[in-house]
């Protein structure tokens, strides 16, 4: 797999071990798709955006990494 996806992995390790550095780089590494889905009747809604990065780090941290063998 390329570098993106050992990024993104390491991301997500930090970011589930509490690494707040690691949570915000996650958050900028989805923020194009994050506020894509924030616009409510044409217009960019805040509060959505705000709730779905909570929402997405909420899922980081319940989340089970398992390596597929």
């Amino acid at each position: 797999m390329g570098d993106n996806y050992f990024d993104l992995k390491t991301l997500f390790i930090g970011a589930k071990k509490g690494n707040k550095k690691d949570m915000y780089r996650l958050i900028q590494f989805f923020d194009k798709d994050l506020r894509k889905r924030s616009y409510i009747c044409g217009m960019f809604n805040e509060d959505v955006y705000q709730e779905m990065c909570i929402k997405l780090l909420k899922c980081i941290k319940n989340f089970e990494y398992k390596r597929i063998s």
